[in-house]
């Protein structure tokens, strides 16, 4: 490619050129122009002049073509100052003729150039080639490269020392005759989505996945896939790695064994089906998530007259989590003489509160004691939801009059101890933040706001079958998809 602003210069130095036995498939006349249009023609050296019109010199053009598309070039220009001579050398080109110039002079150089850039790419072709059988000779993961059509091209010496019939490797061996992979979970014969990549050109994943070989029986790795392009871009085979992952799936196995026994450990904790309280009626969900959560609540006796209430939710998530819940609900038991482990009076929601601050770092709480008789409410709210009371008529508030921050969020505990009145067939509901945050496919929080209007929808409805018409609605909205957090009501109605 000829980059000069003079045409008919340019013209005279593209038949010269062609006359040399050379294709001048394009001669552009500024910077601009040449960095725009390179890549249709990709040139293998072009002839740059420096003092082009326009935002950016030859040497700037050059510069940019060098660095960005590896082309090399010749400078052919009538600047020779030492300045230009200076700025030119940075970009490293393979010639440099000052015009006017001999015809002679214009093929000896160009000869030059195209052979050492030549050269060149042979030495850096060499060397890359060097470094890449250096690099899948190291590494510890298995490398196959195979064609389009499976034939087994190459592999690395991992794959060799674990693959069943690779020592005798023939030309014709398919990677189905030496990979021999079934399903993690079923133990069914699996395939790998080789149509696929080839298709799309794009990489692939499959994890866990059981492989046969030659020593170790069965090993479980992740194999991904990814497309192998010839120079023009077009795909001419695949390449194959695949990981052992043994100790991690064993790792995993032996975090959710644990976590489903903390999960079965957190629902043992849960109010018991059929327990009688005085003078109420008691109603409630859990869906734990996946990861063990820390949410944990009750509904029991304090003695002939009173019934308790709490919420807790744990930071964080996991094992650590559910033995924190644990501990909480061993710190609230209640017996004839009060909570004995946490030595206050489970009369007074201050003072357990005060009590479990000293006894835990940080969590969410919520703690309210029921006079039935006298219709009388007390709780305390430490980062939980704001509870929600319904009346008989069916109206309805948000007890936001309850302040307080989490417990360990700042210094000091700063809770204030609620009253409520009810009556007979009022309700109250108490919640995790994991019900009101939980997201629907869409990534719509199902919302406090949502959350009213069904226990507004579900009035008519008993205490229990309105708590299982709100758990199908949250479902519904989950749509299948594993809960994050653990999502829990808890609702009690004056009988």
């Amino acid at each position: 490619m000829v980059v000069e602003d003079e045409s008919l210069v340019g013209l005279a130095i593209g038949k010269c050129l062609k006359s040399m036995g050379y294709d001048v498939p394009l001669t552009v006349g500024s910077g601009e122009e040449a960095v725009r249009r390179v890549v249709e023609v990709e040139p293998d050296l072009v002839l740059m002049d420096i003092g082009l019109k326009g935002k950016i010199d030859g040497i700037e053009t050059a510069g940019l073509l060098r660095n960005t598309f590896h082309i090399p070039v010749v400078y052919l220009t009538a600047y020779s100052d030492d300045k230009t001579l200076e700025r030119a050398k940075a970009t490293e080109p393979f010639g440099y003729i000052t015009k006017p110039f001999e015809e002679r002079t214009l093929q000896a150089t160009v000869e030059m150039a195209v052979y050492r850039a030549s050269m060149s790419r042979k030495r850096w072709l060499w060397s890359t080639g060097e470094q890449c059988q250096t690099i899948l000779r190291c590494v510890g993961e298995g490398v196959a490269v195979m064609s389009t059509k499976g034939i087994v091209e190459y592999l690395n010496p991992t794959a060799q020392a674990l693959l069943l019939g690779a020592e005798t490797l023939l030309p014709d061996t398919s990677l189905g005759q030496i990979f021999k992979i079934f399903d993690g979970e079923s133990r069914e014969p699996a395939v790998l989505p080789v149509d696929k990549v080839i298709m799309n050109g794009e990489n692939a994943a499959v994890a866990d996945l059981l492989l046969l070989t030659k020593e170790h029986g069965q090993m479980r790795v992740d194999c991904s896939l990814a497309p192998l392009r010839d120079e023009s871009g077009s795909i001419r085979g695949l390449v194959l790695s695949f990981r052992d992952v043994t100790e991690r799936m064993k790792f995993r196995d032996i975090v959710t064994r644990e976590l489903r026994q903390a999960l079965e450990l957190q629902k043992s904790l849960l109010p018991r089906a059929g327990r009688e309280l005085p003078g109420l009626r008691t109603g409630w969900f859990l869906h734990p998530s996946d990861l063990a959560a820390g949410d944990l609540f009750d509904a029991f006796s304090i003695d002939a007259a009173h019934a308790g209430l709490y919420m807790i939710d744990v930071a964080g998530h996991g094992i650590a989590s559910a033995v924190n819940s644990l501990l909480l609900h061993r710190l609230l038991s209640v017996d004839a003489g009060g909570m004995p482990l946490l030595n206050a009076d489970p009369l007074s929601p201050r003072q357990v509160s005060e009590k479990l601050a000293e006894r835990m770092p940080f969590f969410c709480f919520l703690y309210a004691t029921i006079d039935p008789a006298q219709g009388m409410v007390k709780l305390i709210r430490a980062g939980q939801p704001y509870p929600i009371v319904q009346r008989k008529d069916g109206t309805l508030a948000v007890v936001r009059s309850t302040v307080g921050h989490a417990v360990g969020a700042s210094e000091g505990l700063q809770l204030a101890e609620h009253e409520l009145g009810m009556g007979t067939g009022d309700r109250l509901f108490l919640y995790s933040d994991g019900l009101i945050e939980c997201r629907n496919p869409e990534m719509a929080r199902f919302s406090e706001e949502r959350l009213c209007a069904m226990i507004e929808k579900t009035r008519g409805l008993s205490l229990a079958d309105a708590v299982a018409a709100i758990d199908s609605e949250i479902v519904q909205w989950r749509s299948e998809v594993d809960f994050e957090d653990d999502v829990c009501l808890l609702a009690v109605e004056l009988a």
